[in-house]
Order: structure tokens, then sequence, then C-alpha cells
């Protein structure tokens, strides 16, 4: 098991998560209807959705949810073997 000791690897990683994290609240935003107030509506099957999907354990996740993760995962193997 690798340790994550040095400030530079934990900035390398903070920065992955940050940028993983940026993708999906954009893929959020462009699912959303903008308010005129600048606030946001997210319409209800997608909220649907996403609910479902926060209470899924990864083993049960479709295929396509899994790709997803499994291309994050690379990321960060990735930066560790860096």
């Amino acid at each position: 098991m690798l340790l994550m000791s040095e400030d530079k690897d934990k900035e390398l990683i903070a920065a992955e998560f940050h940028e993983i994290w940026s993708e999906w609240m954009g893929f959020i935003f462009r699912q959303c209807i903008k308010n005129p107030d600048g606030s946001v509506y997210i319409p209800k099957e997608f909220v649907d959705h996403w609910v479902k999907r926060m209470g899924t354990k990864y083993e049960d996740l479709p295929e396509e949810a899994k790709g997803w993760q499994r291309e994050n995962a690379a990321k960060f193997i990735k930066i560790l073997e860096e």
C-alpha cells in the first residue's frame, strides 16, 4: 500500500479530485434550467435518477456508470505511478 506522505502527492490528488468535481458540476448545471434570479431548477427526472444512483452500491451500477468511475480511478492510478 502506498502512503501519501508528501505534500506534493496530496496536492496532485487534491487537484484531480477538484477536476472530477468540476466536470461533474458542469454536467449537472447543463441539465438544469436557469431561473431569472440566477438560481437553477433541476428537472425531476434528473433528481430521481441521481437519488437512485446515490443509493446504489458500485457493484450494482449499470456498466456505463461503472465506466465513468473506472475512468476516474485510472486517473488516480496514473498519479500514484508517477
